[in-house]
């Protein structure tokens, strides 16, 4: 009979461990504790110049976000691991699962924030209607491409899709996939495919530069929106990139980068304020 006891006792000593075991494995690490646990911040990210870019030749990563990344990973002690590249449409999916953060920033929404954190913004971007250079038709009075007879350009899961659907719910999206990219919006734009799309001014800039066929903004800005990075909805992980990034806004780190290194991107974005202003 004692035996037996003893053994139920062992028994029931083995499940208990078991399923504390289960228990532990079956409690998810969360982003935060990954990323001081390993001293690595892994990074989802975007190609989109000037913010990012990849030579294509040594797969090296350059641009805005990479530098301002790699500033944050030097004042935090971490590493930043430049993981997956992703589409706009997925690239939110992939936290905290398969990389960290995103580390690119986008325009905060609220069609996003059901989804995501967004870090403190980086900065301001001035959102306009863009059109064709001769293309008179919505230079007085924008509103009028909110009318079925017109489209305009988006591109699938993006802001601009998001911003069409808000401001200019009675036009038709003429609807890019991802897998094209955003060169493509302007360019149906500019051959006549779809009347207008949403942009900011450094993007038309840049693809004036690079094209024959010229698209224009129609001033004024009908949205200013903060730019900010897409985190895990995790409050500990966003109290560490808020709190470094705001130093680095405080001490100047970020306007100093962009007018020495990036003057042209400067001059087109609003800067954020520091928190003593």
């Amino acid at each position: 009979m004692k035996k037996i006891l003893m053994s139920v006792l062992f028994l029931c000593l083995g499940m208990t461990f078991s399923f504390s075991s289960i228990a532990a494995q079956n409690e998810k690490e969360t982003a935060y504790d990954r990323v001081i646990r390993t001293d690595v911040l892994r990074c989802g990210y975007l190609l989109y110049p000037p913010l990012l870019t990849k030579d294509i030749n040594t797969g090296a990563i350059s641009g805005i976000s990479h530098d301002i990344l790699e500033e944050i990973g030097k004042r935090l002690s971490i590493k930043i691991e430049w993981e997956e590249e992703a589409g706009t449409d997925v690239i939110l999916q992939g936290m905290p699962s398969r990389y960290d953060m995103t580390c690119f920033p986008l325009y905060a929404s609220s069609g996003r924030a059901r989804v995501t954190f967004f870090s403190t913004p980086l900065f301001f971007s001035a959102t306009y209607l863009v059109t064709k250079d001769n293309d008179t038709r919505f230079d007085k009075n924008p509103i009028l491409l909110n009318d079925a007879q017109y489209t305009i350009a988006t591109l699938d899961g993006e802001i601009t899709s998001i911003l069409a659907a808000q401001r200019f719910p009675m036009a038709v999206q003429h609807a890019i996939p991802q897998s094209q990219g955003y060169s493509f919006v302007l360019k149906d734009v500019a051959i006549g495919k779809a009347d207008a799309t949403i942009s900011d001014k450094v993007s038309v800039d840049l693809y004036n530069k690079e094209n024959e066929d010229h698209l224009k903004i129609i001033e004024p800005p009908f949205l200013i929106n903060e730019i900010s990075f897409p985190i895990p909805q995790d409050i500990r992980f966003k109290s560490m990139l808020d709190i470094t990034l705001n130093e680095m806004q405080s001490d100047g780190w970020i306007e100093n980068l962009l007018k020495t290194k990036y003057p042209d991107y400067w001059e087109q974005i609003i800067p954020a304020a520091k928190r003593f202003e």
